[in-house]
């Protein structure tokens, strides 16, 4: 967990220990700042925000008719506390008390625990927690901001349960708690066990502990303001003095395609799903993050300047560009720094996992809200994540926008000394933007495709990589944009076979899944995506053996390129990750078998291990939510093939698409049949069918 402090109040307070959940709703989403118990807003209108209380940021602000946030993420059972004993607090604001009960947040009836408007009590309020209600204290008046603290204990030491509104006892219950699991989700606004209880009403901070607290802590609770998260960072013990520079990635979007960054509700919020879904156009370095002087038009290695010559990719415009620079920070001297970003047009700044700046939208620079700050408590590696996009912009006259980003520091620019990347830290710094809100069941979503004898094997070389962002090696990344001919739910990362393994055998348990037409191991092609549950801010180790090769992607960043033919382990199955936030991270991992026998004509192994932190990643992994997709039959790529003269041959049903990058947009190939022949002194192009 990460460190968190608060003074204040009469004896020692120590709010780090058995803090499980922290909700403060101040980056406008519902995640849990500690342990990853993310929510997901519920109703027919979307959950807005509101001021919360003085020096508290923003608040949820609920309608009362059907809204309320589901906590979603991590295991239902772990926010019971079971037989044990649990602390509530939270800031409430009634708007009305318009029903007989209204849950302000809840995990159910009977011996679990709740807080909400005791029916038939007036406007007061009670907490259950392993016992029934204690009565209702004075009534609450409305329209202003209150502060609660509900404790069960279950060792009934002094009392049972006790609440605290603004600082005082309100109602105690002197029964010795027994709190009990019923399986259900916690809802902030609502009750799981029963429905039409929806608060009215503005709530925020809200936080959990697995233990009772002293009164001096629930004193400091109320007088010393929000409770501080200390982030999660690096020691500065063996770096190097300087850094090389931020981790750069660039995305050419279709043209007007991009208007916000976050999601706000319309089909041009899509910059950072973008940013977390697609593969990039192209990656760089960046040496700084003052890029001045470019407009819609300029080339992405032009608009990079002194940094373009490490850039990798395809060529791209300014006009809908979106960029994602991700790395850390080195703090020597702690302090309040002011950040900036003044950018044309929306630019976002997290630190640490914290959104430091929110300078959103499309707008010429500075634009509407460029200035934050951060408070870098102590000295070390802090992780930074910057997101920007341009738009495409013209007025009357025809003549195009600028395209412009500058974030400085205390009104200077960053110098690019202190800037680090993965490959100088040994971990790569994901991004917290990418984490869901969401999930399904156990396991991860599969897709199979396989390819003519030797076809995986094509690029570069016969043994060379094909889940890479360069073109001529990114092949694999190409197939992933086609119809599989088959999916699974994979429920463990550890498959073991050779070439001629059909697939339901290689699959083991896993077989029951499977649904699309079978085939062999050899050159099969794999694609296993959902989510990972990093319940741990901090640094964790990934290991990824596989014959062949294997690419292991965590918020749509290299995690683990092992890539290429060869024998387990592998040339390098090792990688390490470092997440600013505990959540729900995207993970995609990209696996390959080819087809190789030796003088003998025995056949090479079909193998893959995944491990997180040395052990078994199998439980930390959760299906996207939703089911899984079924096998769509109207058109895909059935094999990929290099015939002897170079051409590539591609069969396929349906129409066949290319593009020039793997994103798109598609367009389709005039007059295509299959099997389509592919001049090898053509341009790189991606290719689907459909």
């Amino acid at each position: 967990l990460p460190d968190v402090s608060t003074g204040g109040g009469d004896g020692e307070v120590d709010l780090l220990n058995g803090l499980v959940a922290l909700w403060n709703f101040d980056d406008g989403t519902f995640n849990d700042s500690v342990g990853g118990f993310n929510g997901e807003e519920r109703g027919a209108a979307p959950i807005g925000f509101t001021d919360g209380p003085g020096g508290y940021g923003s608040a949820l602000a609920l309608d009362g008719v059907d809204q309320f946030v589901e906590i979603t993420g991590g295991a239902a059972e772990d926010l019971t506390f079971e037989g044990g004993s649990m602390t509530l607090s939270a800031w409430f604001r009634v708007g009305a008390f318009d029903k007989g009960w209204q849950a302000l947040i809840a995990k159910g009836e009977g011996d679990r625990w709740r807080v909400h408007r005791r029916g038939g009590d007036g406007s007061g309020l009670a907490h259950a927690g392993g016992v029934g209600e204690g009565p209702a204290g004075a009534d609450i008046s409305l329209g202003e901001w209150h502060h609660l603290v509900a404790i069960t204990d279950g060792d009934a030491a002094e009392f049972g349960t006790r609440l605290y509104v603004d600082g005082e006892i309100y109602s105690e219950n002197a029964a010795t708690p027994s709190l009990g699991e019923n399986g259900k989700r916690v809802m902030i606004g609502g009750n799981p066990d029963t429905g039409n209880r929806t608060w009215n009403g503005d709530i925020d901070d809200i936080a959990l502990w697995d233990r009772a607290l002293s009164g001096a802590e629930v004193a400091s609770l109320l007088a010393d303001g929000p409770i501080t998260l200390k982030p999660t960072i690096l020691p500065l013990d063996g770096v190097a003095d300087a850094g090389s520079g931020l981790d750069g990635r660039y995305w050419q979007a279709e043209p007007k395609a991009v208007l916000n960054l976050q999601d706000k509700g319309e089909a041009t919020d899509i910059g950072l799903h973008i940013v977390n879904n697609y593969y990039p156009t192209g990656t760089f370095t960046a040496t700084g993050l003052d890029f001045q002087g470019g407009n819609d038009l300029t080339p992405i290695r032009e608009w990079l300047q002194g940094d373009g010559e490490s850039y990798v990719g395809a060529d791209g415009n300014m006009d809908d560009g979106v960029l994602s620079f991700t790395g850390y920070i080195r703090i020597d001297n702690p302090g309040e720094i002011a950040i900036r970003s003044a950018s044309d047009d929306g630019s976002i700044v997290w630190i640490a996992g914290q959104k430091v700046v929110d300078n959103d939208g499309s707008h010429g620079a500075p634009g509407p809200s460029p200035d934050g700050s951060y408070n870098f408590e102590e000295a070390g590696l802090y992780p930074i994540e910057v997101a920007y996009f341009n738009g495409d912009w013209t007025n009357d006259a025809g003549e195009h926008g600028g395209a412009n980003l500058g974030i400085t520091a205390n009104g200077d620019p960053i110098p690019g000394a202190i800037l680090y990347s993965a490959s100088d830290i040994g971990a790569t710094a994901i991004a917290a933007s990418s984490i869901a809100a969401a999930a399904g069941d156990a396991g991860l979503h599969a897709a199979y495709w396989t390819t003519e004898p030797k076809g995986a094997q094509f690029g570069e070389d016969s043994q060379g990589p094909i889940f890479q962002n360069v073109q001529g090696d990114d092949h694999g990344l190409a197939l992933f944009g086609t119809e599989p001919q088959g999916r699974f739910v994979a429920t463990t990362m550890t498959y073991t076979g050779n070439d001629l393994t059909p697939i339901l055998e290689w699959l083991g348990d896993d077989s029951g899944s499977f649904i699309g037409t079978e085939g062999n191991l050899d050159d099969g092609i794999f694609q296993f995506t959902g989510l990972l549950n990093v319940a741990e801010a901090g640094q964790h180790s990934f290991r990824s053996s596989s014959d062949d090769g294997s690419v292991v992607r965590i918020g749509n960043q290299i995690v683990v390129n092992n890539d290429g033919g060869h024998g387990s382990p592998g040339p390098a199955p090792d990688g390490n990750a470092f997440f600013p936030v505990a959540g729900l991270y995207p993970i995609e991992v990209a696996y390959f078998n080819g087809d190789w026998t030796n003088d003998d004509g025995d056949h090479g192994g079909a193998n893959i291990e995944l491990t997180m932190n040395g052990e078994s990643i199998a439980g930390h992994l959760l299906q996207p939510a939703g089911g899984l997709p079924p096998i769509v039959a109207s058109g895909g790529v059935s094999s990929i093939s290099l015939a002897d003269d170079g051409h590539v041959v591609i069969e396929f049903t349906g129409s066949l698409m290319s593009a020039d990058n793997v994103g798109g947009p598609y367009t389709a190939v005039e007059g295509a049949t299959s099997p389509a022949m592919i001049a090898p002194d053509k341009a790189a192009q991606f290719y689907k069918a459909e």
